[in-house]
């Protein structure tokens, strides 16, 4: 029950953070790194609703805020940017990996 509810405040503190779009490249890449880092932290333990908050943030991040940073961004940002994609996949493929080992459906 504990774990459950410090997962469930370390969402909704990231929610309310994300949730208000970035006003600069700095500020992009500094909430996109914190929005990664949330996931590093609670990808095989969340809900399926929690995960796809995160999941609507991260598209978010690399979609519509991606667009209009991107002319802004160096060749190193763009390759930070890269790797979260990578770190997301990873991630998404280890909550199938979890869920199949664990004979759990979806929760």
């Amino acid at each position: 029950m504990k774990k459950l509810f410090s997962i469930s405040l370390i969402a909704l503190v990231a929610m309310l953070f994300v949730g208000c779009a970035p006003m600069s490249k700095d500020s992009y890449m500094k909430q996109f790194g914190k929005l990664m880092d949330e996931a590093a932290s609670v990808y095989s333990n969340c809900t399926e609703s929690e995960w796809a908050n995160i999941t609507e943030d991260y598209e978010k991040f690399a979609g519509e805020y991606y667009d209009k940073f991107e002319k802004e961004l160096s060749a190193s940002e763009k390759l930070t940017i890269v790797g979260y994609e990578a770190k997301m996949v990873g991630y998404a493929a280890g909550r199938g990996i979890s869920t199949l080992f664990s004979g759990e459906d979806e929760k």
